[in-house]
């Protein structure tokens, strides 16, 4: 049996159906930045994690303060937790330390302070090609 290969475009990733069996119903699945292409009513290959609404929570809390910490903390790592700056640090590793001994299993976001906020990672969109 000749099975094609995965070709990774610039367009895009192609996965020749000869990958799947004839019957599978297909269907793309994104997730936590991940798009999966699997069988339809199958448990996804990367499930969400139980605790990524309370990241996106903190995220968002250092966006909505941007424009405050960039005024105040530029160029340093600052802590978010619980929606409020908990510590900062010019040292990226000791803030680290520092919220692992005073947070431990917490969810704590930790991110530079730059002048712009990060775009977000956006990449083509996967297609299936028709098999030969």
């Amino acid at each position: 049996m000749n099975i094609m290969p995965i070709q990774v475009t610039r367009q895009g990733v192609m996965i020749p159906l000869t990958y799947f069996a004839e019957s599978d119903d297909l269907e793309l699945v994104i997730r936590a930045g991940f798009a999966v292409v699997r069988v339809k009513g199958t448990e996804s290959a990367f499930p969400a994690h139980e605790r990524q609404g309370e990241m996106l929570q903190e995220v968002a809390a250092f966006e909505a303060q941007h424009s405050i910490l960039v005024k105040k903390y530029l160029g340093e790592f600052v802590a978010i937790h619980k929606g409020q700056l908990v510590d900062h640090d010019a040292d990226h590793l000791q803030l680290v330390r520092r919220i692992d001994i005073r947070y431990p299993d917490e969810i704590v976001l930790i991110r530079q302070v730059q002048e712009q906020l990060p775009s977000p990672l956006r990449g083509p969109a996967p297609r299936l090609v028709p098999r030969p």
